[in-house]
């Protein structure tokens, strides 16, 4: 398996640095690295690899909400709430829905499988958007009417509203789970239960950030990765929203920390380099060509 991790460094970071030469994303360059490399390319990745890409994407996942939480600013939010949570909302649900019911009219999907096609095509990439985001904010471009902090926030409810549809319909399509009635019930509750969680756990590493910082620099960011993945994996056992728990927590953590919080800033920002490598990279390797030639 290391040779597995060696390859996918190397030859992303040589991809990316080529792919700045072409006007498409680097990450297109990733996601075809994968196909490449994986299963239905030269297969040179190690099944042990492939095995725990779930939970290897998932971290890189999780890195990228750390980071869209410490980008955001109190000011800027407190003016843009509203419109972030309606952006985050109305458009995954019209998107979603329209798709559904294309799907089905024109494809022929039962409704189970058209509302799943629907919202997950539906859902936004945290790791597309987030970096832009946070490029415009360094920029200042569009920060006078606070654009990119909505779009930040938005862009974690709009997760969360189609992870709820999506887990409720295969619930609704396989005969487990609540009820999808309860689930959109309950909807709330996981974006305020996500958010409440992450608070606490913010303010828990803001007060201890001083003593970490006396005995390492290193510690403090250390300290806030393993907090962001406690978070999610609590929030799944509690069943609130996870992802906006990672994201509430980077927030109150810059907003009470201060200074102190500046090795974590440039910690997540190393950790992202590396992560989305793996994250796009394994993303390529799921790919199944045989499945896509199959449906034309």
């Amino acid at each position: 398996m290391l040779m597995s991790l060696a390859l996918i460094l190397a030859l992303g970071v040589a991809v990316k640095i080529g792919m700045r030469h072409l006007p498409v994303p680097g990450l297109l360059g990733l996601l075809v690295l994968g196909v490449g490399l994986g299963p239905q390319g030269l297969n040179w990745l190690a099944p042990q690899l492939l095995e725990n890409a779930a939970d290897i994407r998932m971290i890189a996942l999780i890195i990228v909400l750390l980071k869209a939480g410490l980008g955001l600013n109190r000011q800027v939010l407190a003016q843009v709430k509203g419109p972030a949570v309606r952006l985050g909302v109305l458009p995954c649900i019209t998107e979603g829905a329209v798709a559904a019911v294309a799907a089905h009219l024109v494809l022929g999907f039962s409704w189970a499988s058209a509302l799943a096609l629907g919202f997950i095509l539906a859902a936004v990439s945290p790791a597309v958007v987030v970096p832009s985001m946070l490029y415009l904010k360094r920029k200042g471009l569009g920060m006078d009417k606070g654009i990119p902090v909505m779009i930040l926030a938005g862009a974690s409810v709009d997760d969360v509203v189609a992870i709820t549809v999506l887990t409720s319909v295969l619930g609704w399509a396989v005969g487990t789970g609540a009820s999808i009635y309860w689930q959109f019930l309950l909807f709330p509750a996981k974006i305020f239960g996500g958010i409440a969680l992450g608070l606490a756990g913010g303010w828990l590493l803001a007060k201890a950030l001083p003593l970490i910082l006396s005995h390492s620099r290193g510690y403090g960011a250390l300290s806030a990765f393993a907090l962001a993945f406690g978070l999610v994996a609590l929030g799944e056992v509690v069943g609130v929203a996870g992802v906006l728990a990672v994201m509430a927590c980077g927030f109150l953590v810059v907003e009470l920390g201060g200074r102190d919080t500046e090795p974590i800033v440039k910690a997540t920002d190393s950790a992202w380099q590396v992560a989305q490598i793996f994250l796009f990279v394994l993303l390529g390797a799921m790919v199944d060509l045989n499945v896509a030639v199959g449906a034309g």
